[in-house]
């Protein structure tokens, strides 16, 4: 379900669950806000009735965010990120690499998007 947003006039808002990275046991060592992996692995999960570009957009903040920092043992967790909380104790790397892999990913998928026409 697209809500159109009056507070966002050329944004389409999805109200609720976009897409979670679960990680694996260890990482509750590098921040407390991690939920665990079911299997020992690093798990993406997007969701499948969000648009495809969201989908994309989804999928890089997770994998391309999240679980990277995992991997490069940094702290993968928004934490209190200022506007998500109202507090301001965000984590600046996971922030700026989110903020432009999630950019890249849409670029991406419009100019993939295009060579199909």
């Amino acid at each position: 379900m697209k809500l159109e947003g009056s507070m966002y006039p050329n944004k389409t808002i999805y109200p609720g669950f976009l897409g979670q990275t679960v990680l694996p046991e260890g990482a509750d060592q590098i921040s407390s806000d991690i939920r665990k992996s079911t299997n020992g692995n690093v798990q993406v999960y997007v969701n499948p009735l969000i648009d495809q570009e969201q989908q994309v957009s989804t999928f890089s903040h997770e994998a391309y965010g999240h679980a990277l920092l995992f991997l490069r043992k940094e702290d993968p967790s928004h934490r209190d990120t200022p506007g998500r909380t109202g507090t301001d104790k965000s984590n600046d790397p996971l922030e700026k690499q989110i903020k432009a892999r999630e950019k890249e990913g849409k670029r991406n998928y419009r100019k993939h998007e295009r060579l199909k026409k």
